[in-house]
């Protein structure tokens, strides 16, 4: 087996290029992302009710807003992808990241403002952005494949 250097161009060579091996998971995350945050729109729309305490109408209108920001950041992040922009691992490794703040955030905002219980799905949300982010972030920064196909992180030396 021939070793490959940390050079994109070797590494290209050596056929580490394009999207395929395990880049494959975190590109379809990325083409799916935007419909899960379309998701999280309709099910905070279907909970509004103009009847309810200011306070809690302006929680779910800075949702929506945060899930709008989300979904632009996802399609820059498939445009980056299909381009295969440098940029693109740098925003997937941030916007994993924010997912995570935000998960971990609501559900703390609404143990605290709505009192009401964890529930096993808030939980598990926590944990699989969690997990995300200790799987991918590395892999971003890692990857022999990832810098071959996006020029980033550029070679140390």
């Amino acid at each position: 087996m021939a070793r490959t250097s940390d050079d994109p161009a070797t590494a290209a060579s050596a056929g580490l290029q394009g999207i395929s091996g395990w880049l494959v998971l975190p590109a379809i995350g990325t083409f799916l992302a935007p419909f899960f945050y379309v998701y999280d729109i309709v099910d905070v729309v279907r909970h509004f009710s103009p009847s309810l305490p200011a306070a809690m109408q302006g929680a779910f209108a800075v949702a929506v807003a945060i899930d709008i920001v989300m979904i632009a950041g996802w399609g820059v992040a498939i445009h980056a992808l299909v381009k295969k922009r440098p940029l693109y691992p740098k925003l997937f490794i941030v916007l994993i990241v924010v997912t995570l703040i935000m998960s971990v955030a609501a559900t703390v905002f609404i143990m605290e403002f709505f009192r009401q219980e964890l529930r096993l799905s808030d939980i598990r949300d926590t944990v699989m952005a969690a997990m995300a982010v200790a799987i991918w972030c590395p892999y971003m920064l890692l990857s022999k494949r990832v810098r071959a196909t996006f020029g980033w992180p550029r070679p140390r030396g």
